[in-house]
């Protein structure tokens, strides 16, 4: 097989091409996994290095196939369970964009940070800050140790930083939160 497109959809557009899919004659089984491995895809002939290396496929995939046509949806949030049904079953997809989500996250890049809850689409707490760390040093010399220790150190301030900033921001939502996203750049 080869893959022919790409594309991203909102919650809205993913849920208006499920129900194309529902009526479509190009698929007649609905394979969901909850995560990808080498032999997973063997029963439906999709090559493992079509998809091999992905990093959007640990919330795993719902693959919508027929004899000649396959459709993959990697879904925003992980898939629970694998399941193998014949016809098309947009169920476990569906029932995954309708579950209230609340998601914490923690961007972090030198010097800045900022950290924040998302609930339904809309940041309802958040931090942002930043605190000077020195840039990096090329030139050598005897004081060149004493520049990187420094800037170490400095590294390690923001990380408490935002380790205790993150603490204050998700307390009160821990019990509720459903997912953590952290970017460190």
């Amino acid at each position: 097989m080869e893959i022919v497109g790409r594309s991203w959809a909102s919650r809205q557009q993913l849920r208006e091409e499920l129900s194309d899919f529902r009526d479509s004659p190009k698929y007649g089984r609905t394979l969901y996994l909850s995560s990808i491995t080498s032999t997973s895809l063997s029963p439906i002939g999709i090559s493992t290095n079509v998809i091999a290396g992905s990093p959007d496929l640990g919330t795993g995939a719902a693959i919508f196939y027929g004899d000649k046509f396959a459709t993959v949806v990697i879904p925003p949030f992980p898939l629970q369970e694998n399941s193998d049904e014949e016809g098309v079953d947009i169920g476990p997809m569906l029932d995954l964009l309708e579950r209230p989500v609340i998601v914490g996250v923690v961007l972090l890049r030198l010097g800045q940070y900022a950290v924040g809850v998302i609930k339904e689409g809309k940041l309802i707490a958040s931090k942002s800050g930043s605190r000077y760390v020195k840039n990096r040093h090329r030139k050598g010399g005897s004081s060149q140790r004493r520049f990187e220790r420094s800037r170490e150190r400095l590294m390690l301030e923001l990380f408490s930083k935002v380790c205790s900033v993150t603490e204050n921001v998700f307390s009160p939502y821990q019990n509720q939160t459903s997912h953590i996203l952290l970017k460190m750049s």
